[in-house]
């Protein structure tokens, strides 16, 4: 045993450069494999999260699609009963009309009593039709892309009846919101209006532009002065949150939703929403208004309030108009997007729905 060893000994002795070679190229190729083996591991886990990216990109663009389908499919039939809750306001200009002719200072206060009346409904209803669309865009935009990323990572619910139920709660601002928006609305714009009296006030776009943007900053500070929150335009009232080994697929979305509403990133993204409508409903007026002054464009050309009712009723209805209105300044909103988005990842990070 002893002299075979010695033997190894001597050779490698005898030997040591072409042995203490040939060490160093088995480490070389040995390394050279390993490193071979760690860039193709590399390459297929980059490879593997594109093509992850890729699937997700379908995917959030699919939501996006499917989003922008069912609020323009919506748009005309968030109009009439907004209409009808407000006040009927051509019938309230026809009966105008028809008293317009009529003498005696009882019949002019009256006249003059329908035209407050008709004024601030006229209001209420453009600053309302502003928060509907912008509620429906921003709701609706989360609601798909909750349900898009809760799919994504978890596939085997893909198929359940959460889905369609899920969606359907939309409606609820159709009616319920609508009416809950109307009643908060309201009485703040009467306030406001009061000292734009019909037949003793001109308007300019300036002046519509203070005034809107009076009623819609009085909506949005509660009695207390702390920022709204809109739940109650989205949901029906529930007084506690769903118990995860108890609640349907369905309970648990709804919550989810519910923490998307409350939040930061909607208020900002429903802020920039509700602007922009302003802002395009400000621009139509004042070309109208312009228009009738027969001035060239400035924002300080001034009509007869009378002139301006009308006109803005009409343009309530343009609101909810595919062509006329907003919407698709709002479908392209950059803050939508990024809110989109940051629901959509969040949602795909998810185990399951359930949280289990």
């Amino acid at each position: 045993m002893f002299a075979r060893l010695q033997s190894v000994k001597d050779f490698c002795k005898r030997h040591k450069w072409k042995v203490t070679a040939a060490v160093v190229t088995a480490g070389g190729y040995a390394a050279v494999k390993l490193l071979e083996w760690k860039v193709q591991e590399l390459e297929e886990k980059e490879e593997a999260e594109h093509r992850e990216f890729a699937r997700r990109k379908i995917l959030f663009d699919g939501n996006e699609a499917v989003g922008n389908e069912a609020v323009v499919k919506m748009m005309p039939e968030m109009y009439k009963p907004l209409d009808n809750i407000v006040g009927n306001v051509k019938s309230m200009i026809d009966e105008l009309k028809r008293m317009r002719s009529a003498e005696g200072s009882e019949k002019e206060s009256i006249y003059r009593q329908k035209w407050e009346e008709l004024k601030n409904v006229v209001f209420t209803e453009v600053v309302v039709a502003v928060y509907v669309v912008s509620l429906l865009v921003v709701f609706i935009r989360v609601q798909v892309n909750i349900l898009g990323g809760t799919m994504y990572a978890n596939p085997d619910k893909e198929g359940t009846d959460a889905k369609t139920e899920y969606l359907k709660q939309s409606k609820f601002l159709q009616k319920n919101g609508i009416e809950k928006l109307v009643s908060e609305i309201k009485p703040r714009a009467s306030a406001v209006l009061a000292k734009y009296k019909v037949g003793e006030t001109t308007m300019s776009r300036v002046k519509l532009s203070q005034c809107l943007n009076e009623i819609k900053n009085s909506f949005e500070a509660d009695s207390s002065g702390k920022l709204r929150t809109y739940q109650e335009f989205l949901f029906p009232q529930q007084s506690q949150a769903p118990n995860a080994s108890r609640s349907s697929d369905l309970d648990i979305l709804m919550f989810e939703t519910k923490d998307v509403v409350d939040s930061k990133p909607f208020r900002d993204t429903l802020a920039a929403c509700v602007n922009t409508c302003l802002r395009h409903v400000e621009d139509d007026m004042a070309m109208l208004m312009m228009k009738h002054a027969h001035q060239e464009p400035d924002p300080n050309a001034e009509v007869p309030l009378p002139l301006v009712i009308p006109k803005l009723y009409r343009e309530n209805k343009a609101i909810f108009s595919l062509e006329r209105g907003p919407l698709k300044l709002l479908l392209e909103l950059p803050e939508l997007s990024d809110l989109s988005a940051r629901v959509f990842e969040s949602f795909c990070e998810e185990d399951d729905l359930q949280g289990a």
